[in-house]
């Protein structure tokens, strides 16, 4: 979509036009496949490595348009917001060397990267989702100033009615909402690419979708969404959750996510899961200067099909149907698009070999292989991978498998026997998968490493601070390649020594108790004091009806009156010091220095987020 002109859609007339273009991409496509058009050839593989730009804190930076204005190279692009950045590679085939090839580029691309962002004070990092993402990051100031982004922002919102909405429940639960789709801008991908003949397309898709679920529960790598546990791979909730224009929940109704897994298996031509997205999903923009199929197939060329394209590209599939031309030829491919980014570029290397051996394993499946299989079970292996990630059990062929076995005794062999009969070196084959057996042998992935990290920091430190040492920490391991398998637990001296040394940069956020024990402003005197001595409290907030901040409550202050019935607002303390998220602890710290009887109150939109007295500090 990035490379197509477009405009919003201002009346009827223009809507019908471009349909009328789609439905003539979607004929021509038909026309390629039945007149055997599109090639054959099913050798070739290609990957989108997405990146995250950070600060010497971890926190994401808006400096892609910086450093895309050094680099000057058609292999990066932008993305969505301006703390990320894409970079394309190039196709390679995959007998002999090819994926080192691959991985040879891909270091020397992320290496230029990382140089360029160093040059703005900056580095890149990858990850599924960057744990020290905030609401404050995600506002129209971080969305990449180009028209199309705009536009789709506005567009989707306009078809929902209202702001998308965020609910996960997981360990903790989140709910959030946002005004643009800038939700969106927290999921960063490594993403999959493998030619494919179409007269087998089906066959192949099909099995590219029933080993998603086992796939990704060896990959998960974003357990953590503004500090909190959720999914194992919160990637694949947050992202249909992000893009979601549905606005009818009467549950006779069903509707569907543009964001989705599918929901029954492939049995007719490719040219289906365009038909069904056109059919399902309203268009968002239109295109403005696209060349007629017709009119390209006249003049011998390969058409473009860019209005279907340009219309399925604001609809997400997690295995997509993509078309491509090249010197005039024309191919399909299957893009897998629910590999996190990272851990390090040699984990991700290795889920490439994983993929494309599993979807080249294909070929031992008999052609009616599905038939076996009820497609929900399919579909549930895939969440249940998302949520659970390493430790899920997962449904295949009929048997409930741990994820490790089901890999480690079945699908990394079927893997390894494909790809060295499709000829790729076996070296390579079997250097690669073997760092995917050790991250079963340890029952390590990027998801348990963080999870396990934070579980243990959480009882010292809070949230946000513990997201900065988990980025910088993973960093340190990114730099040096080393497998996410082979990553040790962070030891709390280090979070100590990074308090320290970074103290003058850090705010509010990092260290305010976000779990705030509050009362209504009609409570009693009695009821305040009750809640403090049970809760070991010196200090009790009081909100109005609709949460926001009134003042607070000492405890030293009502403990003679601690029997009155009288209203606990009538006891609220004067000169209580407010302050924002981003405030920078070296003032908070000069105020309790000569305060440490009172607290510090955390307010964003006049509602209280957080509390910070002298133990936290």
């Amino acid at each position: 979509m990035g490379s197509f002109a477009i405009k919003q859609i201002e009346n009827l007339s223009q809507r019908n036009v471009f349909y009328r273009q789609i439905f003539e991409d979607i004929e021509a496509f038909d026309r390629l496949l039945a007149e055997g058009a599109i090639e054959k050839e099913d050798q070739t593989f290609g990957v989108e490595q997405e990146l995250c730009f950070i600060n010497h804190l971890g926190e994401p930076k808006n400096v892609a348009l910086q450093v895309l204005e050094q680099l000057k190279e058609p292999q990066y692009t932008n993305e969505l917001a301006l703390f990320n950045m894409e970079i394309n590679l190039d196709p390679q085939s995959l007998n002999g060397t090819g994926i080192q090839k691959m991985a040879n580029q891909l270091y020397n691309l992320t290496e230029k990267a990382r140089k360029a962002a160093q040059k703005v004070d900056s580095d890149i990092f990858l990850a599924g989702i960057l744990p020290t993402i905030t609401s404050e990051n995600l506002t129209f100031d971080s969305m990449t100033p180009i028209d199309r982004y705009k536009v789709l922002s506005q567009e989707l919102l306009k078809l929902r009615g209202k702001k998308f909405e965020i609910f996960l429940q997981g360990v903790d639960d989140l709910h959030v909402k946002l005004d643009t789709i800038l939700f969106e801008a927290c999921n960063t991908s490594f993403q999959m690419h493998l030619q494919i003949n179409p007269d087998r397309f089906a066959h192949y898709y099909n099995w590219s979708q029933l080993i998603s679920g086992p796939l990704l529960a060896i990959c998960t790598n974003s357990p953590l969404l503004f500090g909190k546990e959720l999914w194992s791979e919160n990637r694949i909730a947050l992202f249909k959750q992000s893009l979601d224009t549905r606005i009818h929940y009467n549950h006779y109704r069903e509707k569907v996510s543009r964001v989705y897994f599918g929901d029954q298996w492939l049995r007719e031509s490719p040219s289906y899961l365009w038909k069904n997205e056109v059919a399902r999903f309203p268009l968002v923009f239109r295109g403005e200067g696209f060349p007629s199929a017709k009119d390209e197939m006249a003049k011998g060329l390969k058409p473009g099909l860019r209005s279907v394209r340009l219309h399925t590209g604001t609809t997400y599939t997690w295995n997509r149907l993509c078309y491509g031309v090249d010197r005039n030829q024309a191919h399909i491919r299957i893009e897998c698009r629910y590999i996190p980014a990272g851990p390090t570029l040699k984990d991700e290397m290795a889920n490439l070999v994983f993929w494309l051996g599993l979807m080249k394993a294909a070929k031992y499946q008999e052609d009616d292989f599905f038939e076996k299989i009820n497609f929900s079970s399919v579909k549930n292996n895939f969440y249940k991978a998302a949520r659970y990630g390493i430790l899920s059990e997962l449904d295949f062929f009929g048997k409930n498998l741990q994820a490790v076995t089901l890999s480690e005794e079945t699908l990394i062999p079927l893997a390894s026997k494909a790809l060295k009969e499709e000829g790729m070196d076996p070296g390579l084959v079997d250097k690669h998968l073997k760092v995917i057996s050790d991250r079963i042998h340890k029952s390590q992935t990027g998801a348990t490493w963080m999870i396990d990290n934070h579980r243990k920091l959480l009882s010292r430190f809070k949230p946000s601070l513990i997201s900065k040492i988990l980025v910088t920490t993973s960093l340190e391991y990114q730099k040096k390649d080393v497998p996410v398998s082979e990553w040790q637990p962070i030891i709390e001296d280090k979070l100590h020594y990074f308090f320290q040394q970074h103290f003058e940069a850090l705010t509010a956020k990092d260290v305010m108790s976000n779990k705030i024990q509050t009362i209504s402003s009609e409570a009693t005197v009695a009821f305040a004091f009750y809640i403090m001595e049970w809760q070991d409290f010196r200090h009790l907030v009081v909100e109005d009806g609709k949460d926001r901040f009134i003042g607070l409550v000492c405890r030293s202050d009502i403990e003679k009156h601690k029997d009155s019935e009288d209203p606990i607002i009538q006891f609220i303390h004067e000169g209580v010091k407010l302050v924002e998220t981003t405030t920078p602890l070296t003032e908070i710290q000069d105020y309790l220095d000569n305060n440490s009887d009172k607290a510090v109150i955390v307010i964003s939109d006049q509602k209280t987020v957080g509390i910070i007295t002298d133990n936290d500090l």
